[in-house]
C-alpha cells in the first residue's frame, strides 16, 4: 500500500471494525506494541530516512496516511512514545529525540 511497517500499524483504521469496547481496546494495545517493537528495533539498529520514526512524515506520505496518524495520534502515537521513553534504552534516548525531530 505504499506505508513504512510504521505508518501500516500507527495509521490503521481501527474504526471501521465493529467490534466490543473490550476487544477494541485490546487491538489497540496491541497496535501500540507493534509499533514499541518497531521503534525500538529502529533505535537498536539506526535505522534513518523513511523507516524511522521521523519518517512517519515524509514528502512521500499521502494525505490519507497522515490523516489517519492524526486521527490516532492520542490513542496509538502518545502511548506508544511514553512506553519507548520508559523503557531501558537510556543511552539512545538523544536517537530517539533526533528521530523524533528529523
Amino acid at each position: 500500500e505504499g506505508k513504512t511497517p510504521l505508518q501500516l500499524v500507527i495509521a490503521h483504521d481501527h474504526r471501521t471494525n465493529p467490534m466490543s469496547q473490550e476487544r477494541k481496546e485490546a487491538f489497540l494495545n496491541q497496535l501500540i506494541n507493534y509499533a514499541i517493537i518497531l521503534i525500538n528495533k529502529g533505535i537498536k539498529l539506526q535505522i534513518e530516512g523513511e523507516y524511522s520514526i521521523g519518517g512517519l512524515f515524509t514528502s512521500t506520505t499521502t494525505q490519507e496516511i497522515q490523516d489517519k496518524i492524526y486521527d490516532n495520534w492520542d490513542k496509538i502515537v502518545l502511548p506508544t512514545l511514553e512506553q519507548v521513553m520508559t523503557l531501558p534504552h537510556g543511552q539512545n534516548l538523544p536517537i530517539l529525540q533526533a528521530l523524533i525531530i528529523n
